[in-house]
């Protein structure tokens, strides 16, 4: 018997998954604007207005608001109006409201607009489910159109800016959703009748208030409708919602008086170019603007059969075009489109209809794509692109799903588009203003393709797909694990805890280490060659010992699962004597190849002392020999869930290297100190042998032959886990080298800057890996994938959440941090100016970090190490590519900065993968996704130091983060 999960209830409640929509559709919005406003949108000069970094249209909303808003500082709130000037709408006014209460600041507009379209996003989502032949289609439909309609980036021209698009768009679907209800709810008149009613009056005000020209189409999108709706009633007999339309008729005659007396001018009820005639053109152009050709014998012909009401407004629709295409040529705009075609009567213009369609459905057309490429057109082609793909599906909507309601979305959205097709002849404005409607188009695309699918059974195989992902049955949990399973969280977050606390004394026990040497030998070669001596041999330590102990841990839990004790010491046995035989091996062939390495790295940068460092080099590699047993036994502490005995062992190793450098270190220098390690890493051992001595098992080498076959899934697990941890180890050795080529200085401010990252990672690394991978690898053994899979998003929220209010603070506190650290009197402000900058791009991996090492844990627990592999290449690649970008125009902020950006995509790729495989739910994807993003907008903000951008990122946090828990709470009601 499975219980509901949450990705369950949302698929079969549209009404919460809309909410979920919004929130997730508002988050992206505000992100997504503020970034385009601050750092995208001044880059593009080509559309600034003069003196200002907005387009032309913009720049005069804002100026309007401004002016608006010392108006109202001066007389009052009376000198508030719905439409400040004749091309200004409500948008314009309620943001010069804004304006009077917290000053000059653009960004303002973007809360109400990211609202608005995230509304617009959901409106499709709800009409999808109105339209489709089942809730199936409905709810698919509705995801994908609706987060296209969001996402795609043309939409930030006008809720990046100041415009009034998002909220005509909300108005129109918002009336169009009503009147399909309307359609689908019948002639009978109820209680919801009338709440239909209720609402079309809202959304009517809505559309009125920012293009009052819509009430003319809406009316004759209403008329039309309301014809063909009596005539069907009449001939067939057939009962509609006719009565409900002629309510809708009537609305719209006082809502067109109510605007006049608002203040809405000729222009904004479509009557601009009312009178216009192409021998006084020049009156609609600036002064001394060159004016094109334009034939000047052009001049309305009427036609005595059609009654002048209806005529007047289809010349005024004529002349519309012919204006606005002079204005075009004046101003020499590069995207018109059928200028030469000036209809002068009503049979050019009826004429002209279908060619109008064609034009606002599909412009900018394939032939046009490759001409004057810029950033600008290719996202057009790409959006496109998309658009026709996704309006071949109309056929299958044809021939699947010919209902009314789908048939009156078309009509609905075709004459809006016929309207604009007429009266637009530039590409550019066409494709802002049609944007909604053009939607509700790709909307029924995407409904036909899906009732296709729908048909022969893919559909519906893909739904209960993605409702089996993650399902809970019965027989996957065993009894009390609920209760265990809290249990083992707290014991989880206790251990690790612990473990972060013993391992920041270690950092702190090899700090004083440091410390004391400096103070004993100087900073001199004794000092460089003790550190070049131990940077081989950790290297290898770090990429070939750490990632054997993270592949054993989920072997040795599966193993446990299987084998009892005694079967399992002969494996340890044998894995140990293979551990030390091939450890064995690398320490004699480094010690025989150290000389020619070392004299090749030319790392003290002089011969004469190439003795002295292999010799100490050669000291050193016992570290390097029993460092795989010691993981090894560390691994097997981990897994049997005694996670605070490794760390704790470690602190042996800087301790005895401290007492070395204290009794010995005058007479033998640094030998002391390293033999002092190799001690530290002996008694570290005894004391793992000692530890698990209690559990009945013996690190003691012993091969086994039998055994080969045995351990060989180890080495499969292996191999990948070898490959990404080199990936990643070397990318700081890359950062450094590339850091070197830069002008003397950058190689220091970069590793100084990345200091306190490197401290925060090694701690949090440390309890994630001792802690973490165990307790993944133990759920996907004992409590089934389904338990392992609530506790990873679990934890990724948690990590998500606290990570990035810590990465903020450090962030802000860079540079009074870099001045405590590291200013002396040689350490001037342009020095910790650099370092704090380098400082600032390297903490904004840390929330990035810590998902990443929980995700590559949980990853190496299910065995998917190919994957990690995969991600780990794509991040070093990304690190170096983006590096080499940004060293020439950013010094060695840029690398820091690619560096984590590096460490983003790797992250976001590992997310996108065990989304793909089923461990990580859509929706917590989507949630640490948009954090990730408001936590990068928010350091836009302050770099920026925009304080009202900062209360817009913070408040919509919450917003997403409120929303979340309780849709958690919702949830866990529902299954309880």
């Amino acid at each position: 018997m499975k219980r509901l999960t949450l990705k369950s209830h949302l698929l079969t409640n549209p009404k919460l998954l809309a909410v979920v929509l919004w929130v997730m559709y508002f988050c992206f919005a505000i992100s997504a604007a503020l970034i385009f406003q601050k750092l995208v949108l001044p880059l593009i000069t080509s559309i600034h207005a003069p003196g200002s970094n907005f387009s032309n249209d913009s720049a005069y909303f804002d100026s309007v608001a401004w002016s608006m808003a010392q108006d109202i500082h001066q007389h009052g709130w009376a000198s508030w109006k719905m439409f400040p000037t004749g091309a200004a709408a409500i948008n314009v006014a309620i943001l010069s409201a804004l304006y009077a209460l917290f000053g000059h600041d653009p960004t303002l507009a973007i809360p109400l607009n990211a609202a608005f379209h995230a509304l617009g996003g959901v409106l499709l989502f709800m009409l999808a489910i109105e339209l489709a032949p089942n809730k199936a289609v409905g709810v698919c439909a509705g995801v994908i159109t609706a987060t296209l309609f969001v996402v795609f980036p043309s939409a930030l021209n006008w809720y990046g800016q100041i415009h009034k698009d998002g909220f005509a768009i909300a108005g129109a679907l918002l009336l169009l959703l009503i009147w399909v209800k309307a359609i689908k709810h019948g002639p009978e008149i109820n209680e919801s009748w009338w709440w239909l009613v209720v609402a079309n009056v809202g959304g009517v005000v809505l559309v009125a208030a920012v293009r009052p020209y819509y009430l003319k189409i809406l009316f004759i999108v209403i008329l039309g409708a309301l014809v063909l709706m009596l005539a069907m009633r009449m001939l067939s007999k057939q009962k509609n919602s006719w009565l409900f339309f002629l309510v809708v008729l009537v609305t719209l005659i006082p809502a067109e008086q109510f605007i006049v007396s608002a203040g809405a001018s000729q222009a904004q009820l479509g009557e601009g170019y009312a009178e216009w005639k192409a021998r006084d053109a020049h009156n609609y152009i600036a002064k001394d603007t060159p004016l094109p050709v334009l034939s000047k014998d052009w001049h309305w012909r009427p036609n005595a059969l059609i009654p002048d009401f209806f005529e007047n407004q289809i010349e005024t629709v004529a002349k519309t075009r012919a204006g606005l295409i002079y204005f075009g040529k004046s101003v020499h705009a590069n995207s018109l489109i059928d200028e030469s075609e000036l209809p002068q009567s009503v049979g050019d213009v009826v004429a002209y209809l279908p060619r109008a369609f064609q034009v606002a459905l599909l412009a900018p057309f394939p032939s046009s794509w490759v001409h004057q490429l810029n950033l600008q057109r290719m996202v057009s082609i790409a959006e496109m692109s998309i658009m026709y793909i996704c309006m071949i599906g109309l056929v299958f909507l044809w021939r699947l799903h010919r209902k009314l309601p789908a048939l009156f979305a078309a009509y609905f959205a075709s004459m809006f588009l016929i309207v604009y097709g007429v009266t637009t002849a530039n590409v550019g404005t066409l494709y802002r203003v049609r944007y909604g409607f053009e939607f509700v188009i790709v909307l029924l695309g995407v409904v036909g393709w899906l009732s296709y699918l729908d048909q022969k059974g893919f559909l519906a195989r893909w739904v209960a797909r993605i409702k089996s992902l993650g399902d809970e049955s019965d027989h996957d949990n065993k009894a009390n694990a609920e209760s265990t399973s809290v249990l083992d969280r707290q014991s989880v977050i206790g251990a690790g805890i612990s473990v972060i606390t013993l391992t920041f004394f270690g950092f702190f026990g090899f700090f004083i280490r440091d410390i004391l040497m400096a103070h004993s030998f100087g900073l001199g070669a004794s000092l460089d060659a003790f550190f070049m001596a131990l940077m081989i041999p950790m290297f290898v330590v770090t990429v070939f010992c750490t990632s054997l102990g993270s592949a054993f841990v989920p072997y040795y839990t599966n193993l446990e699962e299987r084998l009892a004790l005694p079967e399992l010491r002969p494996i340890i046995s044998h894995l140990s004597a293979v551990i030390l035989s091939v450890l064995f091996a690398a320490c004699v062939l480094l010690y025989f190849v150290a000389p020619y390495l070392l004299s090749k790295l030319h790392l003290l940068g002089s011969t004469e002392r190439l003795p002295y460092l292999v010799h100490l080099m050669g000291l050193a590699l016992p570290i390097l020999l029993f460092s795989g047993v010691v993981i090894l036994g560390n691994a097997i502490l981990n897994a049997n869930q005694r996670f605070t005995l490794p760390s704790a062992g470690q602190l042996v190793v800087p301790l005895a290297a401290i007492l070395a450098l204290l009794l010995f270190g005058s007479r033998f220098g640094v030998l002391a100190v390293v033999i002092g390690m190799v001690v530290g890493q002996l008694l570290n051992l005894l004391i793992i042998q000692i530890c698990l001595n209690k559990s009945g098992i013996s690190l003691m080498p012993k091969f086994h032959a039998n055994l080969t076959s045995v351990i060989m899934p180890l080495w499969k697990q292996y191999i990948p886990l070898l490959a990404s941890a080199f990936f990643v180890s070397v990318s700081l050795p890359i950062d450094t080298m590339l850091a070197a080529t830069l002008p003397e200085g950058n190689i220091s401010a970069f590793n100084l800057g990345t200091k306190v990252v490197i401290f925060i990672s090694g701690l949090l690394g440390a309890a994630i890996s001792s802690v973490m991978l165990p307790y993944f690898s133990m759920l996907v053994e004992k409590r089934g994938l389904h338990k392992a899979r609530k506790e990873l998003s679990l934890f990724l929220l948690i990590a998500t959440f606290v990570s990035i209010v810590a990465s903020a603070v450090l962030y802000v506190l860079s540079e009074p941090i870099v001045r405590f650290l590291f200013a002396t009197a040689t350490f001037d402000a342009n020095d910790v100016l650099a370092v704090s900058r380098v400082m600032q791009y390297v903490v904004i991996q840390i929330p990035f970090f810590v998902c990443n090492m929980l995700l590559l844990k949980y990853a190496t627990a299910t065995r998917h190490s190919v994957t990690i592999t995969l991600t780990a290449l794509a991040g070093l690649a990304v690190n170096i590519g983006v590096s080499l970008f940004l060293m020439p125009r950013m010094g060695a902020s840029g690398i820091a900065f690619a560096a984590s950006f590096s460490m983003l995509i790797s992250s976001a790729l590992l997310i996108v993968a065990l989304v793909r495989f089923g461990h990580i739910q859509i929706l917590d994807a989507m949630v640490i996704l948009l954090n990730w993003m408001l936590f990068i907008t928010l350091l836009v903000a302050e770099h920026f130091r925009s304080p009202s951008s900062i209360a817009i990122v913070i408040t919509t946090y919450v917003i997403l983060v409120a929303g979340y828990l309780n849709l958690m709470r919702e949830n866990r009601e529902l299954i309880a």
